[in-house]
């Protein structure tokens, strides 16, 4: 059975400040913890890059890439998407 992948990213406590509003629609929290779901990640280059859904009005879904800055990104990890979702991590 071929799952789709799903990543979390774990960020900062930093960069719940930094990032702020425009980024308070895609940032989770759990616990102690913020993090992103990402549909994918790549972490090289200047930033860190994150690919994920966003639901708009409607009820409608579309793709957008976030760009971080490395400093506020704790960790990441990666699973097929219904280990995370049973994780919590939804």
């Amino acid at each position: 059975m071929n799952e789709r992948k799903a990543y979390v990213v774990f960020l900062t406590d930093d960069a719940i400040e930094e990032l702020g509003t425009p980024f308070s629609a895609f940032i989770k929290r759990k616990d102690d913890a913020y993090y992103i779901n990402a549909k994918s990640i790549d972490p090289e280059g200047n930033y860190f890059h994150l690919l994920v859904d966003q639901e708009i009005v409607g009820g409608n879904k579309i793709e957008v890439e976030l760009q971080l800055h490395h400093d506020f990104v704790k960790g990441a990890f990666c699973g097929e998407e219904p280990a995370i979702n049973e994780l919590g991590f939804s």
